[in-house]
């Protein structure tokens, strides 16, 4: 494989990676967000989580364990991105400014991570600071 073609193929592999990384994070974004609107509008929920705190426990352990999970993945496709990165430099066929811009950069990393763990702990406070509504009166 010539170097112009290792180039096109590493590309490739970069833009594919960013994309992945930018469609994971929307979905998860996307789910949080529903999740939230789910607790805030519907009493029904509401009423369950607060009659079975196990449940709500259980929940939040879940969301905490997939958000861990969302985490490590991230940081997977970062590696990746950086790996990629590495490989396309050494071959000094363009000029970096041109692909660059498909780079995972620490910043997105950070962006992503802190939103997610915010809409986390928002999830998760959410259902801890439901209270048992007690016997009926």
């Amino acid at each position: 494989m010539n170097p112009r073609e290792k180039f096109d193929l590493l590309l490739e592999s970069l833009k594919d990676i960013q994309g992945e990384f930018l469609a994971d994070n929307m979905k998860v974004i996307g789910f949080l967000l529903i999740a939230i609107g789910w607790l805030v509008t519907s009493e029904k929920s509401r009423a369950y989580l607060k009659s079975r705190p196990v449940v709500g426990y259980f929940a939040i352990g879940c969301i905490i364990i997939a958000s861990g999970i969302h985490v490590l993945y991230n940081f997977h496709l970062f590696n990746q991105s950086a790996m990629t990165m590495a490989l396309i430099d050494r071959l000094e066929l363009v000029e970096r400014i041109y692909y660059e811009p498909y780079l995972i950069s620490s910043n997105q990393m950070a962006m992503h991570i802190a939103l997610c763990s915010g809409l986390t702990i928002f999830i998760g406070v959410m259902i801890a600071r439901l209270k048992d509504p007690g016997p009926s009166t």
